[in-house]
């Protein structure tokens, strides 16, 4: 018999899958920190032209879309790490967390999608996995899509006849860990997240929603309260 949907808890499940404890345990800061003060932080300002615009037709009926997930609440703090960090990606708002967008550009290996869900992600969205885990000193959570349109005639009409693969990893101290159900994963994301990796929203266009954290925070045991989506459950 098929399991109802509706009675499953899909935020406890997906805590169990990618191991919340640890992410817990990773946030924790030494005693002595605590009452360090952090320098102001510059943001920068929301493109006033910013839309939601359905993608273009796919002109060789293929596309890839990796995005990383994060546990930040916003989007401009995050774009201010990726610029200092030199990394090359885009920070786009959700409810799930501010996620970075990366362009993927690299050849890719025609016989990698015969490891099913084990299918590594393309070589710049897992070096930016990496540098934003170890950087946050939190877990973030990469996601790629392998997208085609195998009917000629729909990508000349620009109708949806998209089929593809969808992998989800996880990354935590600058180390890639074991792949995850990507089906439980999106399942408990923004509904924006599945909209990006399924080619319904162009991420260059996508209008973010912003929440502006404070521009000092005056101790470090607030860090997590103030830009971290960690902290809302645990209200």
């Amino acid at each position: 018999m098929r399991e109802d949907k509706s009675e499953r808890d899909f935020e406890k499940e997906f805590a169990q899958l990618i191991g919340d404890d640890q992410a817990e345990e990773s946030s924790k800061v030494p005693e002595s920190e605590k009452n360090s003060d952090l320098p102001e932080v510059a943001y920068g300002e929301i493109p006033e032209n910013l839309v939601i615009e359905e993608v273009r037709p796919m002109e060789d009926g293929h596309r890839r879309v990796g995005v990383i997930v994060t546990e930040l609440r916003s989007a401009l703090l995050l774009e201010e790490i990726l610029k200092e960090a030199k990394l090359k990606a885009r920070a786009l708002g959700t409810e799930s967390g501010a996620v970075a967008w990366v362009d993927i550009t690299s050849a890719d290996d025609e016989f990698s999608e015969l490891m099913g869900p084990e299918r590594p992600l393309a070589p710049e969205l897992d070096q930016v996995g990496k540098a934003l885990s170890e950087l946050l000193g939190r877990e973030v959570l990469g996601l790629q899509s392998w997208l085609s349109q195998t009917d000629p005639d729909a990508i000349d009409e620009g109708e949806s006849a998209v089929v593809g693969q969808l992998v989800a990893w996880r990354y935590l101290n600058g180390k890639a860990h074991k792949p995850l159900s990507a089906g439980m994963v999106v399942a408990y994301l923004d509904p924006r997240i599945e909209d990006l990796l399924v080619g319904r929203t162009d991420p260059l266009t996508h209008d973010f929603p912003v929440e502006e954290p404070p521009s000092i925070w005056r101790s470090f045991k607030n860090i997590s309260k103030n830009i971290f989506n960690q902290s809302r459950r645990d209200q």
